[in-house]
Order: C-alpha cells, then sequence, then structure tokens
C-alpha cells in the first residue's frame, strides 16, 4: 500500500511555509508551537518543538482538523480505497483491529472530508528507557484537495495533540527529500535486503542473533545446502523443534532479542494483525527451539515463487540452512527462492523510517504495516 497518496505534489520551498494549525483550525500565517509533555527518557521527545509549515493556496479556505468517530468509518473507508486501491478485506480487516476515533485525524472543509491520517501508538527504545511514538499511516487527501497542505496540517496537529515523536515509512524515496525533510523529519531507520544468491556475502556484525547491524564480507564459494529431513516437528540436523508463534509470545521473544537504542515495540494487538497478515500470504510466525532451549523467530511470507522472511532472529547461516531444509515444504510451499530483511546503518543500507521529535539515531523499525 502506497501510504502517501499527496505528498508528491505539495509544494514546499525553502523549509519554511505559510500556515499553521491553530485550535484545530487551519487559518491564515501565524506559527505554531508543538507544545510537548516533559521529555521521558534523555533526549527523547522535545518538550518544544517547530514543525516547519506546509503552503495553503491563495483564496483556499480554512479547514477543520479533528479526530475521529464511529461515524466517519464509511468515509474514511472510502478515502482509503480511493487513494490507495487496497482490497477490501485487508481494508475493513485493519479498521476492524485498529480503528479508535482518537487514532485517527481528519480534516474537513465545510463538513466534506478533505483527507485523513491514522497515528497508532508504539513505543521506541532509549537511553534504557521507552518513549512513546506515534506511527503515520495510511496519510492519503482526495485528489480535488491535493496542493493545499493537508497533509502536512494533519502531521503538526498529531504532534501536537499526542506529544510524541511522529515515525513514518516514505512510500517512495522521492517524498524524503520532497516532503518530509522539508517539514523537519530525519532518516532513522535502515533496512538491507538481502537474496538467495547474497545470504553467504553478508553476515551480521557482533553477535549473531538481536544485533542491529550488518556488514559485508567476502565468501569464496557457497556452502553446502542441508537436505534435512523433518521429523516430529524437527529440522535436523540442528534439531529444531517448530511451533506456530502466537502474538504474546511472538512480541516477548522479539523484545528480548532485539532491544536496543532505536528499537521500535508495537502492541500485542499490532503484532497479531501482522502475524495474521503474513498466514494470508502463505507464510505465518514460528518459534524455532533447539534441544538447549534457545527460542529463535522466523516471520515470513511468500510472494512471486519466494519465501520473504520479514524478520528472524536467527543468524544468516541458520536462515539459509532452514531454506535448504524441508521446512516450508512442511507448511505447504515450495519456493523457488529465499529474500531476507536485515537491520542497517546508512552505509548500504536502504532508508525505510524517517522520525520528527526523536534524537540522532539508527534504530530498527519492523514489524510495521507497508
Amino acid at each position: 500500500m502506497n501510504q502517501e497518496a499527496d505528498m508528491a505534489d505539495m509544494p514546499v520551498t525553502e523549509n519554511q511555509l505559510g500556515t499553521a494549525v491553530c485550535a484545530g483550525t487551519l487559518t491564515g500565517a501565524n506559527e505554531l508551537e508543538m507544545v510537548g509533555c516533559a521529555e521521558a527518557v534523555p533526549g527523547a521527545y522535545s518538550p518544544v518543538k517547530r514543525l516547519s509549515q506546509a503552503k495553503i493556496a491563495p483564496g483556499k479556505a480554512g479547514y477543520t482538523l479533528r479526530n475521529g468517530c464511529a461515524a466517519d468509518i464509511p468515509g474514511l473507508k472510502q478515502l482509503w480505497k480511493t487513494c490507495f486501491d487496497d482490497e477490501d478485506a485487508y481494508i475493513d480487516a485493519f479498521f476492524d483491529v485498529f480503528y479508535e476515533g482518537g487514532n485517527v485525524v481528519l480534516a474537513e472543509q465545510k463538513g466534506v472530508l478533505m483527507g485523513a491520517s491514522f497515528f497508532l501508538p508504539g513505543r521506541v527504545y532509549l537511553h534504557g528507557g521507552w518513549q512513546d511514538i506515534r506511527y503515520v499511516y495510511a496519510l492519503a487527501t482526495y485528489p480535488v484537495f491535493r496542493g493545499q497542505g493537508v497533509a502536512g496540517g494533519l502531521l503538526r496537529h498529531a504532534y501536537a495533540q499526542y506529544h510524541a515523536p511522529l515515525i513514518a515509512e516514505p512510500a517512495e524515496e522521492s517524498l524524503v527529500g520532497g516532503f518530509y525533510e522539508p517539514l523537519g523529519f530525519c532518516a532513522s531507520f535502515y533496512i538491507r535486503q538481502i537474496q538467495t544468491g547474497q545470504i553467504n556475502s553478508w553476515r551480521q556484525s557482533g553477535d549473531a542473533r538481536g544485533t542491529l547491524q550488518a556488514e559485508p564480507i567476502s565468501v569464496a564459494q557457497e556452502p553446502e545446502r542441508t537436505s534435512g529431513t523433518l521429523q516430529a516437528a524437527q529440522l535436523s540436523p540442528n534439531s529444531w523443534q517448530v511451533q506456530a508463534a502466537d502474538a504474546k509470545t511472538y512480541r516477548r521473544i522479539r523484545e528480548q532479542s532485539f532491544r536496543n537504542d532505536g528499537y521500535v515495540s508495537w502492541p500485542l494487538q499490532h503484532v497479531a494483525f501482522a502475524i495474521s497478515e503474513h498466514k494470508k500470504s502463505g507464510g505465518g510466525a514460528f518459534v524455532l527451539t533447539t534441544c538447549e532451549g534457545r527460542k529463535e523467530l522466523l516471520l515470513y511470507y511468500c510472494e512471486d515463487g519466494q519465501a520473504v522472511v520479514t524478520e528472524t532472529t536467527l543468524a544468516w547461516e541458520e536462515v539459509w540452512e532452514l531454506f535448504g531444509s524441508c521446512f516450508f515444504e512442511m507448511e505447504g510451499v515450495q519456493p523457488a527462492g529465499l529474500k531476507a530483511r536485515v537491520a542497517s546503518g546508512p552505509a548500504g543500507g536502504q532508508l525505510v523510517g524517517v522520525s520528527y521529535g526523536l534524537p540522532a539515531v539508527y534504530g530498527y523499525l519492523n514489524l510495521s504495516l507497508d
């Protein structure tokens, strides 16, 4: 899903442009100070910070900004369908799980819906403590209202209302410099994607499990792929005990494995929804346990004949071994290839997330709704 349906054609000049949100209404050329709560952890959300202003086209009337209610659901679904063209089943499933009026901001002009965005709750781990964040999702404006600063107005209003940093995943690279950076967002989250032929050219730095960096190494040739057989839910030769992971178990192991500065954690319902969507796409979430009791996670889905590992705590040599075993056949799929997402820093990584109101940190953003 393209998460930002209106930003590419939003005019931005000189990083500081005209209008602001005042008492929920976008009107003249006033500047708004975004006054937040006291900092939860050192270096986290700034108590006073200002988002750069987006432009209102000359001659356009002001619009109001408010939170949603149950009566807004049909209109919001129609906006979503118009801007993103997602399947109705996904839209309905999202609203069933996530819809709370307080987590969505709508822009209206004389009672007509112009645009809206969800701001889903999460937490980021910083300096030994947790900081609340809001994840920008499904930010959209009807085509007829684009170019009037609606998207920027929604973001500014949310930052003022929730008193929390904002995290977003630009759907296109051009939106980073063309929309987010002029508003004050900065690059914070990177991911590297490894495909089948590349797995042996990468290893994780430090401890192979639970670290947040990856670096290249030189390998002369690929190691042999094992052809282990599955017996009594075991994968030889490492005797992995394989069980489907429920959301609570998955979240607990995930927290233990990835928690480091910049790690983004999600509520239980968010984790459950992500697992459900992976199952619908031919994959799922699993806990793999060794005979020594070590527990690891694997979350994947199937796309274009390949298994795509969204997240795992396994070392990549183990992922490769798992691919060479009959694990995927056990799950009813026979992928021709394998892709995996690796947490990364800027060097060699692809920017996947930007933030506003966080200190400079290259963190771990995954299990998000993209």
